[in-house]
């Protein structure tokens, strides 16, 4: 699994859209090092990439709850809670399924109306949408090859 790029778009410190790029044509380049000052938004960047691929399961809950919303409103940055409210991570993977190499994109978004944050998840594969079945299909695929606790 090699990632390509990740768009975070008012987590944190992150304002706006933001996008990184990874080349991943080289396959003699096999690591990436992340670096930069304090405050300068490392965790947050991994902590974007932990809930945009596991949701709710990176805080350790089974399902969407409050506790978990809760969690999302601390993330999103504070001048967007204050107008829009609306944050998002996506992430592009190459990712070899066993058989061939396929792009999967993750994009994982949070809209605050009120104290209610709403969530919507969308998944991608070369391309094109998947259906709820094989969105499910392919998260308990992704959760045994990578599981979350791998993450942290």
């Amino acid at each position: 699994m090699k990632i390509k790029t990740i768009k975070i778009k008012n987590i944190g410190p992150y304002i706006g859209e933001n996008v990184i790029n990874f080349d991943i044509s080289d396959k003699t380049k096999r690591m990436v090092l992340i670096g930069g000052k304090n405050g300068a938004g490392k965790t947050t960047l991994f902590s974007a990439i932990k809930i945009c691929l596991y949701g709710c399961v990176a805080y350790g809950y089974e399902a969407n709850n409050s506790k978990y919303y809760e969690e999302i409103v601390k993330i999103i940055n504070t001048n967007e809670k204050l107008q829009n409210g609306e944050a998002e991570v996506s992430i592009e993977l190459l990712l070899d399924d066993g058989k061939d190499n396929h792009i999967y994109k993750f994009d994982r978004g949070w809209k605050i109306k009120g104290k209610k944050v709403f969530e919507n998840f969308k998944l991608s594969k070369d391309g094109e949408f998947v259906s709820e079945t094989e969105k499910s299909d392919f998260e308990s695929f992704f959760f045994q090859i990578i599981p979350p606790y791998i993450v942290k």
